[in-house]
C-alpha cells in the first residue's frame, strides 16, 4: 500500500492479488456432472431390446443432476445475467434430454402405431393397447443403426462444448 498528499487531497493506493480457485469448481461441479453425464451415456450400451432399464437409468440421471443444479445455485449469488455456471448445466441438461429422447425414438422404430381394441365384456370402454410388432432382424439392425450413430454424436458434441467452455471461461 501507498499513501500520500497532493496539495489538499489525500490518496490512498492499495493492491490486491486475487487468483481464482479452480479446484473448488471442479470438485463440486465438474466433476460430478461429467460423472452423471457418462452414466446417463452409459445407458447406450444397454442392450437395445432394454428400454426400461435404458430410460430409467438415463431419467434417474436427469433428476440427480437437477437437484445438483439446485445445490449448487443456492450457493451462488443472485443475479439478473446468465452465468457461465448456467450455461454448463443448461449443456448437460439438455444433452441427458435428447439421451431420453433417443431411447424413446428407438422404443418407437419396433412398435406399432395401430391401435387394436380388445373386446372385454365386463367394462362399458373398450381398452386401446399398444401392441408392439415382432423384432425382426431388419428392424433390430435399424434400432442398432440408429444407437450406433447416437453413441458417436453424444460424445463429441460434448467434447466440442467442453473444449470452447474451458477455452472461454480461462480468457473471460
Amino acid at each position: 500500500s501507498d499513501t500520500g498528499v497532493n496539495g489538499s487531497d489525500i490518496w490512498f493506493k492499495y493492491k490486491i492479488d486475487m487468483t481464482r480457485l479452480y479446484m473448488n469448481q471442479i470438485i463440486n461441479t465438474i466433476f460430478p456432472t461429467c460423472l452423471l453425464w457418462l452414466l446417463a451415456y452409459s445407458t447406450l450400451f444397454i442392450n437395445v431390446q432394454n428400454f426400461n432399464n435404458r430410460f430409467m437409468g438415463s431419467v434417474t440421471s436427469l433428476l440427480v443432476l437437477a437437484s445438483l443444479l439446485g445445490s449448487i445455485q443456492s450457493g451462488l449469488p443472485k443475479t439478473s445475467y446468465f452465468k457461465y455456471i448456467d450455461l454448463w448445466f443448461l449443456w448437460y441438461i439438455t444433452n441427458i434430454f435428447f439421451i431420453i429422447i433417443s431411447h424413446i425414438m428407438l422404443d418407437c422404430v419396433t412398435i406399432n402405431h395401430r391401435f387394436k381394441e380388445k373386446e372385454n365384456d365386463v367394462m362399458a370402454v373398450k381398452p386401446i393397447i399398444r401392441e408392439p410388432i415382432p423384432v425382426t432382424p431388419k428392424t433390430l439392425s435399424k434400432r442398432e443403426f440408429i444407437n450406433t450413430i447416437a453413441i458417436m454424436v453424444f460424445p463429441v458434441l460434448t467434447i466440442i462444448f467442453n473444449t470452447f467452455y474451458i477455452l472461454r471461461s480461462l480468457h473471460g
